[in-house]
């Protein structure tokens, strides 16, 4: 069907893109992977079928090619900080004004100092929860590696995860064989087999 110096390019790029995928965050993930996913594009629109039988089978790869161009875009405009440094510092000094006012407020009742402190405790918890939601800290706790599992397969490859996913709770990696990404003392990427 494909040539397999072409077919052995595809892998190679498919791997590198996916491991760049897994070492970023879902808000940087897109721009973080530029690199690997324009040359994964390069590898795709290189590849020619040897015979107009397999036209359609490479008109399917275009297709993939597709679909994940838009996830990106996708991606991108879902990762998108709203909540700009102007906003945060208007939200936090409402919010110690709103303590101060609290505490200044109570007197020496036991209900009315109950009633503040879980105010003011519930005043924090937005403020957290608005970080959170900002951030896309959601996005990153249900990231599932079910699906990348099953494209390092498909492509002949150990599964990877990066460090990080280790120390994610409730996390457990497949058995068997697999690739474990951590950074060295300069930052660098490196990757070791781990059975």
């Amino acid at each position: 069907m494909i040539q397999p110096k072409k077919k052995k390019a595809l892998v190679e790029a498919i791997d590198r893109y996916l491991i760049a995928c897994l070492e970023f965050d879902f808000s940087s993930y897109v721009s973080g992977t530029r690199k690997e996913f324009k040359e994964l594009n390069r590898v795709v629109d290189s590849i020619k079928p040897d015979n107009n039988e397999f036209a359609s089978l490479i008109q399917n790869l275009h297709d993939s090619k597709s679909v994940c161009v838009q996830s990106r875009q996708g991606a991108l405009l879902a990762a998108r900080r709203v909540v700009r440094p102007i906003h945060w510092l208007i939200l936090i000094l409402l919010t110690l004004m709103i303590f101060v006012l609290l505490f200044v407020l109570r007197d020496a009742g036991l209900l009315s100092g109950l009633v503040i402190g879980v105010l003011a405790v519930a005043a924090y918890l937005l403020l957290d929860l608005l970080y959170e939601i900002d951030t896309n800290v959601f996005l990153d706790d249900i990231m599932t590696y079910v699906d990348i599992e099953q494209v390092f397969h498909v492509i002949g490859r150990p599964v990877y995860y990066p460090e990080s996913a280790f120390r994610r709770p409730g996390f457990k990696p497949e058995s068997g064989t697999h690739r474990v990404g951590f950074r060295d003392t300069k930052g660098r990427l490196k990757i070791r087999l781990v059975s």
